[in-house]
């Protein structure tokens, strides 16, 4: 599908699926129209009778997302993992289909780590019964801290304080502060036409269950649905679980990502 036709065809598919397409999604926007075909992005989707879009890939860099939601689509899509597969590291999308592919090509990722993670929608929007700590928009200077908080959990590290700035001026992020200090932080991850992604929330150990966490939840949803916005949010600790259901949101289904290691 090359274009700009061919990625507001793809785009109009994933976003006619809702959650199940918010990966794909994800990863067309993160390109400007005018370039699918060329550099890093590919976009292939799976025709059915009378050229009836029925399934979606996008590769873009080292990250693949699918979404189809007719199973006829699921060998053609297989296929282009096969073919695709070198140039992966990363591949994301509904359990179904994550499922499927891996059923058809056991060896292609028999290599690779499984993630899977609930995903949920918000619905209503629930008030805490506790009083919770302020909660501001983070700033650049926050940059420090909240390197510090996210290198207490292995798979929220990043990289240096100045890939911790880079974030925070991508995305909206949120922290509370207990004592003047920020001790819990929760952004908008990712963002697809009217949905986003509220996610990477941490706190500091040494100020858990003191209510940052779900405050950083609460002011991350509220800015979505002030911007009109269909808040997703998926975890893969079933422990945390509990918290977000009390919140208002509702178990939809899971995903699946699949990492292969590095070469």
């Amino acid at each position: 599908m090359r274009g700009a036709g061919g990625w507001a065809r793809a785009t109009d598919f994933v976003a006619a699926q809702g959650w199940p397409g918010f990966d794909s999604g994800a990863l067309l926007e993160s390109a400007p129209p005018s370039s699918p075909g060329s550099g890093d992005l590919e976009v292939v989707g799976c025709l059915g009778d009378g050229g009836v879009l029925g399934g979606v890939a996008v590769r873009s860099g080292p990250r693949g997302a699918v979404v189809a939601p007719l199973p006829e689509a699921w060998p053609p899509l297989a296929g282009w993992v096969a073919a695709a597969r070198p140039g992966l590291a990363l591949l994301s999308g509904p359990a179904p289909v994550l499922d499927a592919l891996a059923a058809a090509r056991p060896a292609l990722f028999e290599r690779a780590g499984e993630f899977r993670l609930w995903m949920t929608v918000l619905g209503t929007l629930q008030p805490s019964a506790s009083t919770l700590p302020p909660v501001r928009r983070a700033r650049l200077r926050d940059a420090p801290v909240l390197h510090q908080i996210y290198g207490g959990i292995p798979w929220m590290r990043l990289a240096d304080v100045a890939t911790m700035r880079a974030r925070l001026r991508a995305q909206p992020a949120f922290v509370a502060e207990i004592g003047g200090r920020p001790v819990a932080v929760a952004r908008w991850t990712r963002r697809f036409r009217h949905l986003v992604e509220v996610g990477a929330v941490a706190c500091d150990p040494d100020h858990q269950r003191q209510g940052a966490a779900t405050a950083v939840v609460i002011a991350a949803c509220q800015a979505a649905r002030r911007a009109r916005r269909q808040v997703l949010l998926r975890y893969g600790d079933p422990e945390t679980g509990p918290l977000y259901h009390r919140l208002g949101f509702q178990h939809v289904g899971q995903a699946v990502i699949r990492e292969w290691p590095a070469a």
